[in-house]
């Protein structure tokens, strides 16, 4: 099958813009935004943190939320890259760390979760947080490339 310049300069703009959706780069700053900008609209006050430079940019965490007596300590996840237990158990180090350098959530109702665009838990994961859903959950937002922070 022949195409013709026409088709392919539209083949290549449907590749270019395929490209420039799937460039969402691991854990972006969009994506982060977006992200808080949802809570925010649910009602949460959001506090974006990011701590040190040493930690793994995919292991960190970024959001804190607030709502009445309750705290939510987020990581966003936007990077496709297979969530194991070993990287929730990290989160859950990351999130204790915090807690004991901000003293003044310690009477707050904490939860860990992580935001993510897609399920990207492996199973082990998906386990370990159903196993433990008093303490840590997953909530699924795909980022809507029409509307860049809503």
């Amino acid at each position: 099958m022949k195409i013709n310049k026409r088709e392919e300069r539209e083949i290549n703009k449907l590749i270019s813009i395929i490209n420039e959706f799937l460039e969402i780069k691991e854990n972006s700053d969009d994506y982060k935004i977006y992200v808080a900008n949802l809570y925010k609209k649910q009602g949460y006050t959001v506090w974006e943190y990011s701590r040190d430079k040493n930690i793994e940019k995919s292991n960190e965490l970024n959001l804190v939320l607030k709502k009445a007596h309750n705290i939510i300590l987020v990581q966003c996840k936007n990077d496709n890259l297979n969530i194991g237990i070993d990287e929730v158990k990290e989160f859950e180090k990351q999130a204790l760390r915090f807690l004991k350098e901000n003293r003044i959530f310690e009477n707050y109702n904490i939860k860990l979760r992580y935001t993510m665009a897609g399920l990207f838990l492996e199973e082990s994961a998906y386990e370990y947080i159903k196993e433990n859903s008093e303490k840590i959950d997953y909530d699924i937002i795909k980022m809507d490339i029409n509307s860049k922070y809503q």
